[in-house]
């Protein structure tokens, strides 16, 4: 009970700072119409204005480490729909496309959704063992909000150390980086749950699942 208590606390914690965080983005987004009417509130839509903020090391990535693969950056939020629906796209281009890196960039677009703020940290827990693709793939295929116990559950069948797990989650002490992803993501025009890159080349929205394969495999073909 009390590592739930203290887990709790942090992601309150990052609630706020992420509420705070948001402002910026959430102004600058904002689109506002004559004296009388209502403004209204539209996120930047992927664009050929997006544009991809270089990688970090510490990004999680699964693929080759050729400096010849095609990179392929995933803005994302593990428990958005839209994202949720491109990971058969995602499964594929790894296991049938050679020379190819998938990267993952947090992008959480409402602050106050603390399955999405809970999920993205428990994500960074899972990258320090070693472990993020396989947690990352069970979080992808759950449904309904996540809890402490469900992600713990999830870190224990990813074959995590669950203590270090948990004490990782309590200390928030990776709520600087998905902050850093969101406010990059609002700096260089990404709006949008998931943005796709490949190489640097935005993808459509509304991108399907065959042609997401279908452009990765052409970026591959002209390596």
């Amino acid at each position: 009970m009390e590592n739930h208590r203290m887990v709790w606390i942090a992601i309150g914690g990052l609630v706020v700072l992420f509420a705070l965080a948001s402002l910026e983005f959430l102004v600058r987004s904002t689109s506002y119409f004559p004296a009388g009417s209502k403004p209204a509130l539209t996120f930047l839509q992927p664009s050929n204005d997006a544009k991809l903020p270089p990688n970090r090391e510490t990004d999680p990535w699964t693929g080759s480490s050729s400096t010849n693969a095609v990179v392929v950056t995933i803005f994302g939020d593990m428990t958005d729909l839209s994202t949720k629906s491109l990971e058969p796209a995602v499964v594929a281009i790894i296991n049938e496309i050679p020379d190819t890196r998938i990267v993952w960039r947090d992008l959480i677009l409402a602050s106050d959704n603390p399955s999405a703020i809970l999920a993205a940290a428990a994500g960074r827990c899972a990258n320090d063992q070693q472990r993020f693709w396989e947690f990352r793939g069970l979080v992808m295929a759950a449904t309904g909000d996540l809890t402490v116990d469900r992600l713990q559950e999830y870190a224990r069948t990813a074959g995590m150390n669950v203590s270090g797990f948990n004490t990782c989650l309590a200390t928030g002490k990776d709520a600087a980086i998905i902050q850093q992803d969101n406010a990059l993501a609002a700096q260089y025009n990404i709006g949008t749950s998931p943005t796709i890159f490949i190489e640097s080349k935005v993808m459509p929205q509304d991108i399907s699942v065959n042609s997401l394969r279908w452009e990765v495999f052409k970026a591959r073909l002209k390596k």
